[in-house]
């Protein structure tokens, strides 16, 4: 083959490498593919994020999970895309069992290098936020703090809801930003429209809940934030609930 013909096979080798997250996103490439790439482009972006020294993100618990739980009685604690583990390592000094998992094993090392540090044991899970196993009934409380999941895909959503034990807790803090109708762009993980996650756990019991502009705990500015706290009753929820 000859060089021109090498450069040409490289250029649309390239082109098409560029191209996948597009088509991907417009859904072009089917949903498997879609989600592949995205769960890659989530593992090389946060592994960079936590990789770097300096960070603009909070490394301390978050405060309105400080308040919410401080005084519950521990039990067993999944933290959704854990990150560096900062509420992870608090919940597990405060008597909880804590199972992490996250996309970044840069974020996973850290969160374990923090629990060494404090003198307690989390489980850590290398997986996305769609392939963790959450199992029935498994869980006394689900944190999701800033964690990037598919908060429209009724299914997923569904899991998680199932996850929580009779009288367990879901605990939610993260911005409220989509409004695709002024900013035509398309949805992307941890989106939320205002009141919307009220909607998503109708069948629970609304503990606390408040939407206000507030400082985000991953980047330094104010923003419409959501924070709830929701608790699963002990009787099952009838299906029209959801």
């Amino acid at each position: 083959m000859s060089l021109r013909n090498l450069l040409a096979v490289a250029g649309a080798i390239a082109v098409l490498v560029v191209s996948l997250p597009f088509a991907a996103q417009r859904g072009w490439l089917g949903t498997g593919l879609q989600e592949w790439l995205e769960q890659r482009r989530n593992e090389w972006s946060f592994n960079r994020i936590y990789a770097e020294p300096a960070s603009s993100f909070k490394t301390t618990p978050n405060d309105f999970l400080r308040s919410a739980v401080g005084t519950a009685v521990p039990g067993r604690a999944l933290d959704v895309a854990m990150g560096e583990g900062r509420n992870a390592v608090y919940l597990a000094s405060a008597g909880w069992k804590v199972t992490g998992f996250d996309v970044s094993e840069v974020g996973l090392e850290r969160a374990r290098e923090h629990a060494k540090q404090a003198g307690v044991t989390i489980d850590t899970v290398h997986s996305s936020a769609e392939n963790f196993d959450y199992g029935r009934d498994q869980w006394d409380l689900v944190v999701l703090e800033y964690a990037p999941i598919h908060y429209d895909d009724l299914e997923f959503m569904e899991r998680l809801r199932d996850s929580v034990r009779p009288g367990g807790y879901v605990l939610v803090e993260t911005p409220v930003e989509w409004q695709d109708a002024k900013t035509k762009r398309p949805r992307v993980p941890g989106d939320l429209e205002p009141g919307e996650l009220k909607s998503l756990f109708s069948g629970f019991e609304m503990v606390f809940y408040r939407e206000a502009i507030g400082m985000s705990d991953w980047f330094p500015r104010e923003t419409l934030i959501v924070r709830m706290l929701a608790r699963k009753p002990d009787a099952p929820i009838p299906a029209v609930a959801r």
